[in-house]
């Protein structure tokens, strides 16, 4: 389309050569040849002449050396990919157009911003948006009118951007990059973290004169997989209580649940208790919808902020989980620049904005606190989940350096979790979060 709306735009640059790539899965290709074969003979008829044809289509294999040809021999070579790892074929490119195997010198590079190569050339002045048939368009006649100095100048800065990227480049840092996330992610596991000794936490929380505690709903209260929680714990409920009592305390509920689930379900929480819901701006992506169709006993919940595919109730498991895997997998290749993140946890596939967090509402709640202002400092900081929304709030809780007299905040951050972690302990089998709640409001 891009293509056609050139020819039409600009007729005195029917003639030069320009290169486009088509990819597309195996699966595809039937479909796409057909569409393309229409679209390649509306073109030629209407643009071709007794000396020209636009469009030449090639629906075949091709040797290595004619494929190294015809990147010599043309003056742009535009690759539009909608989603893919890195173009190799564009580096291909840039090394054919050295003027060696032909006359044919400093072609001009067009590439989708959507491949992975884009970030390599960053700041090339031809990425695209293949979506944006006018951008396409004026981009090949931008390259075709450029002068021999800007396109040598154009085809040097791609070539020094791609040189250090070589195969042996590649395989080091992808072995330094795997050993170092399993070193990590070994060093994270539960199993790897000392559990939480409840006497030095009582001490430390003791010794301290202001308190600010984080207290995730998952791992204090007794709920199920469903978005509908009710508080059913008279025993936690009767620990806040105590623990909000405490005017040395703020005591905030953690939840990845919408203001209005907690408003219809936490009415016998203290009245004192603060509480950071899900945050930020509300993002929908039809394309669930579609997914929540096609899997049996799947469900859509729409909150404020976040939209999430449950399907741990489905009734095919495994057609369920390959689906929510698709869903992921289509929302990260269309999101484009879209400050959102798409979250996959068991059971479930959530979609929420990208700088709104458990993090960010903890942040802000320091900074606005009434003894924050009046005493500077929280000397006490607990934090206690289990889900992976938390993971956000412990990173940010172990960064903390609050600094009075040059004495440090005493941070603890705790899991209940069985996952990778950033917190510092984890809840010894012994004992629940709600035992250590009760240890704290009893001192």
């Amino acid at each position: 389309m891009a293509y056609e709306l050139f020819l039409n735009k600009y007729p005195r640059w029917r003639d030069n050569v320009v290169l486009v790539q088509i990819t597309a899965s195996v699966s595809d290709i039937p479909e796409l040849e057909a569409q393309v074969s229409k679209i390649a003979m509306r073109i030629n008829s209407v643009y071709s002449t007794l000396t020209h044809q636009p469009l030449v289509l090639l629906q075949q294999d091709i040797s290595y050396a004619q494929f190294l040809a015809l990147l010599s021999v043309a003056e742009i070579f535009m690759a539009t990919n909608l989603r893919e790892g890195m173009n190799l074929t564009s580096h291909d490119f840039i090394h054919c157009q050295d003027g060696e195997l032909s006359s044919q010198r400093y072609g001009s590079l067009i590439l989708s911003e959507f491949t992975g190569s884009a970030a390599i050339f960053q700041g090339h002045e031809l990425i695209v948006n293949p979506w944006d048939y006018k951008q396409c368009a004026d981009a090949i006649k931008k390259a075709l009118e450029m002068t021999p100095e800007q396109k040598k100048r154009n085809w040097k800065y791609l070539e020094e951007r791609k040189t250090p990227y070589t195969a042996l480049a590649w395989y080091s840092s992808l072995q330094t990059a795997l050993v170092e996330a399993h070193g990590m992610q070994q060093s994270r596991f539960a199993h790897a973290i000392h559990p939480l000794n409840i006497t030095d936490l009582q001490n430390s929380y003791n010794a301290s004169q202001s308190r600010l505690l984080f207290i995730e709903d998952g791992a204090a209260f007794v709920t199920s997989t469903h978005p509908d929680l009710t508080y059913t714990s008279k025993e936690v409920i009767t620990v806040l209580e105590s623990l909000v009592s405490d005017p040395k305390n703020t005591v905030y509920l953690t939840s990845n649940r919408s203001p209005e689930q907690l408003d219809a379900t936490s009415s016998r929480l203290p009245k004192a208790l603060g509480i950071i819901a899900e945050n930020g701006c509300f993002v929908k992506l039809p394309v669930i919808a579609y997914f929540a169709e096609r899997t049996e006993g799947s469900i859509i919940e729409e909150r404020r902020c976040t939209l999430t595919f449950h399907f741990a109730d489905a009734d095919d498991k495994e057609t369920a989980a390959r689906n929510a895997s698709e869903l992921a997998d289509q929302i990260n290749g269309a999101r484009g620049c879209e400050a959102i993140r798409v979250v996959r946890d068991v059971g479930a596939v959530s979609v929420e904005p990208l700088y709104a967090s458990k993090a960010t509402a903890a942040s802000w709640i320091l900074n606005h606190s009434p003894d924050y202002k009046e005493m500077e400092f929280f000397e006490f900081v607990f934090v206690a989940g289990g889900a992976r929304a938390d993971e956000a709030l412990f990173r940010w809780a172990n960064r903390l350096v609050l600094k009075r007299d040059a004495a440090e905040v005493a941070v603890t951050t705790l899991t209940a979790g069985t996952h990778a972690t950033e917190a510092k302990v984890r809840l010894s089998d012994a004992y629940s979060l709600s035992d250590v709640l009760r240890s704290l409001a009893s001192t």
